[in-house]
């Protein structure tokens, strides 16, 4: 059919309808140029109705709407030209007649909305808010299935969301609604409004989830010409839709037993979401056992992040760069923002396309995805193999696909199958029935070519894990030295700024306190963060994640108003309180009002700056100037003791083997070098092995200090993140091909290790200085940056 049409079009032979049908087929392939050329024909021909010039500007949008949100990051200067002609587009066919053509205009104002939180404002000569109003009207009265979910979107652009949750709960139920119109409303909320399930109003998105898997399994409805998103799945819980669907959605394959779904969900934890800095959903990765990929790693218990290399990596320049992105893995700690440390190897997307890499930090509490047998999965006479999928379709949340999976073909590296997945799936794992990895996912299509012959099929692709295996394992053993030699600090999280959480009711209050702690910041070279500081139309929720993540103090402002707020309740005091237990981040409440703060218990038993009993707006002026005066110094105290703590936990990150920080890995007799680790615990530092704690240096001890000490902590801290941002910079150069720069990286880094070796010492000297007995713990460090100094 698709070759007819592009025969009649060719010979301008074919009706307006069936060139534009034409076009929406090549939407469906992601064909967008070839389609935009025959839409604008479309537009342009005097013969054609006026419906369909409506259907054409509507699709002519579509395609300047997924473009944008598909590739936003990469557009760079092209992003404001992209939404303009979205909104263009759709606006001109609402305009046609603002009573039919209604759902061209819930887009216009979608676009306009999410243009503004990306800070690209477009101007068409109505504010959004007027046109969602003009809308809703008019589908409030006829109540068709896509008047439904067209005043649902104009109930959110108002901000009715109880509204959009009652429109949406009777489109669902609607008797005409197909499966296809329910996965395009889910994308649509997904990637041009962009809610997730994880977020206040998530609710809205798993309305639809559970229709969407339903009418997929429904023989009366049509099925949508795209594979949808499959099951979400929330962490900890099974959907109403996926105990409906127990017995049915394996088809032939009957019942399975509920360990087997255990152990499905149970995978999920080792699955990531890789994102950009802005938190836009790009890919898929998921954890295996860096020792089952490389021998140069036999032994370690380090798990390695992979995923594809179109996705992440420095062969596709579209694809995410390594310092970009973020990973979050969904059902562990969702709030937890990794980094990619290391890239171990990458295949470009025309081959293998896999990118490896080490992260930042360890993900606590997860097995590694198991790796499948090695027997290649032969499509054998009369056994119908299944493959499970487990990622982020559209970008959004952790899901389970399990319908419609059967095996379609196999030919060396690549399998095909029809697990359902979505843009935003790639870099997947691909699972057997014993949940073990057999391939990466990496695409699909509805026109995939076929393996075993001629034609095309509907299908998505993986690559073959073992062929990954083999790839890397033939790459050379130049590779395998790089990673052995590989050992290069992780980059401890230095903590050198103030958050402070506060109600946008009680910004006097903010303003004042700021007034009193900018002494303190000039002086000692820190920052005071708040979020009046993020730019019009910039990421607000990512950015208050990165602050969150690099504070060493939170500042409470604690008022009825901040209680009753739902972003400071569900979002930001649980990652304060998280990150006080998890790394002893220190979090001074401020009581500028009365307030049922009592009613908190993680709240209450926070030690107050100032008695909640007498809060500071019931205080005479000068009376509150005083203790605005008292609680700028107990913050610079505590702030003092995160400045000691800095470098401190910069020694435990460095692993001072002879190829790394330089000199012998061996330790001084009797010291207790790698036995403990420090920590900031609250107010105080603490040497702990396990759950002992072995020395403390309490927040009293670091307060007395007169300010020439304090003045050297400062000197201290500053001094080895100095180092450390230039030990990151360069370390990448150590196994760059070009021999020069390579060799004036080993020139530099020798360089920063000395530097790094005297600072250390001179901390350690200074801890001496003081009485303090951590320097019995770092007794090998001394000794080998001694060693290292030609001591």
């Amino acid at each position: 059919m698709l070759r007819a049409a592009e025969a009649l079009s060719a010979r301008n032979a074919a009706s307006c309808t069936t060139m534009r049908q034409h076009a929406q087929a090549l939407i469906e392939q992601d064909l967008f140029d070839e389609a935009l050329l025959l839409l604008e024909r479309v537009s342009q021909r005097p013969d054609c109705p006026s419906g369909e010039q409506a259907e054409a500007t509507g699709l002519i949008g579509r395609v300047y709407k997924q473009l944008y949100v598909d590739r936003f990051g990469v557009l760079g200067p092209m992003r404001r030209s992209t939404l303009q002609s979205a909104i263009a587009a759709y606006h001109r066919g609402y305009s046609l007649d603002r009573q039919e053509y209604t759902w061209h205009g819930i887009n216009a104002v979608a676009l306009l909305l999410r243009g503004e939180r990306d800070g690209i404002i477009i101007d068409v000569g109505a504010p959004p808010a007027k046109m969602a109003e003009d809308i809703l009207a008019v589908t409030q009265a006829r109540r068709l299935h896509w008047d439904l979910t067209t005043a649902a979107e104009a109930c959110i652009a108002l901000g009715r969301w109880d509204e959009a949750e009652r429109y949406l709960e009777e489109y669902v139920a609607h008797p005409d609604l197909d499966s296809f119109s329910c996965a395009s409303t889910l994308r649509q909320l997904k990637q041009v409004w962009q809610l997730r399930e994880e977020d206040a109003h998530g609710q809205l998105l798993t309305i639809l989830q559970p229709a969407v898997l339903q009418g997929s399994q429904d023989a009366s409805r049509p099925v949508p010409q795209r594979m949808g998103p499959g099951l979400a799945l929330r962490v900890g819980e099974l959907t109403p839709a996926f105990q409906r669907a127990q017995e049915k959605v394996f088809g032939g394959a009957g019942p399975r037993l509920y360990a087997w779904y255990c152990r499905g969900i149970d995978r999920a934890r080792s699955v990531a979401r890789i994102e950009s800095e802005l938190g836009d959903g790009v890919g898929t990765g998921f954890l295996v056992s860096g020792a089952q990929l490389f021998p140069a790693l036999a032994g370690s218990e380090e798990l390695v992040l992979v995923t594809n290399a179109h996705v992440l990596g420095q062969t596709d320049p579209q694809a995410l760069r390594a310092e970009d992105a973020i990973i979050r893995f969904e059902a562990v700690d969702t709030a937890r923002r990794l980094r990619v440390r290391e890239i171990l190897f990458e295949s470009n997307p025309s081959e293998l396309d896999v990118t490896i890499v080490r992260l930042d930090g360890a993900v606590t509490g997860v097995e590694p995805c198991p790796i499948g047998p090695r027997e290649e999965p032969e499509l054998a006479g009369g056994v119908s193999r299944r493959f499970y999928v487990i990622g982020h379709p559209l970008g959004g949340g952790l899901s389970l696909s399990i319908d419609d999976n059967l095996q379609v073909g196999w030919a060396k590296p690549k399998l095909h199958y029809r697990t359902a997945t979505e843009p935003g799936s790639s870099g997947s794992p691909v699972f057997d029935d014993a949940w073990r990895v057999v391939a990466l996912h990496h695409a699909g299509s509805a026109v995939m070519p076929r393996l075993d012959g001629d034609g095309v099929y509907e299908a998505n692709e993986g690559i073959w894990i073992h062929s990954i295996l083999d790839a890397i394992r033939t790459s050379g053993s130049a590779r395998a030295r790089a990673i052995e030699s590989t050992s290069a600090p992780v980059r401890p999280a230095f903590r050198n700024s103030i958050f402070i959480s506060y109600a946008h009711a009680d910004v006097e209050w903010l303003e004042r306190l700021s007034l009193f702690l900018k002494p303190l910041a000039k002086d000692v070279g820190l920052d005071v963060w708040d979020d009046r500081r993020i730019a019009a139309g910039g990421n607000w929720r990512a950015e208050i994640e990165r602050q969150l993540d690099s504070a060493s103090v939170a500042i409470l402002l604690v008022s009825q108003h901040f209680l009753s707020s739902d972003f400071i309740g569900s979002s930001e005091l649980p990652r304060l309180l998280e990150a006080s237990r998890s790394r002893g981040l220190s979090i001074i409440p401020i009581a500028i009002s009365a307030s049922l703060y009592k009613r908190h218990a993680e709240l209450c038993a926070l030690q107050f700056a100032n008695d909640p009993a007498q809060p500071l707006d019931l205080l005479p002026n000068a009376q509150c100037q005083v203790a605005l005066v008292d609680i700028a110094e107990r913050i610079g105290r505590v702030l003092d003791v995160a400045r000691l703590s800095n470098p401190l936990l910069a020694i435990d990150a460095a692993t001072f083997k002879a190829s790394g920080m330089g000199g012998s890995a061996a330790t001084a007799p009797g010291a207790k070098a790698f036995a403990a680790r420090t920590a900031q615990q609250q107010n105080d530092i603490v040497l702990k092995t396990g759950d002992q704690a072995l020395s403390v240096v309490k927040w009293s001890e670091i307060s007395q200090l007169d300010p020439q000490c304090r003045k050297l902590i400062a000197a201290f801290d500053k001094a080895i993140q100095d180092l450390y941002d230039r030990w990151t910079e360069e370390w990448p150069h150590r196994s760059t091909s070009d021999a020069t720069r390579r060799q004036l990286a080993e020139i530099r880094l020798l360089d920063i290790r000395r530097e790094l070796c005297g600072q250390f010492n001179g901390l350690l000297d200074f801890f001496q200085a003081q009485g303090w007995a951590l320097h019995d713990h770092y007794q090998g460090v001394r000794y080998i940056c001694s060693k290292q100094l030609g001591g």
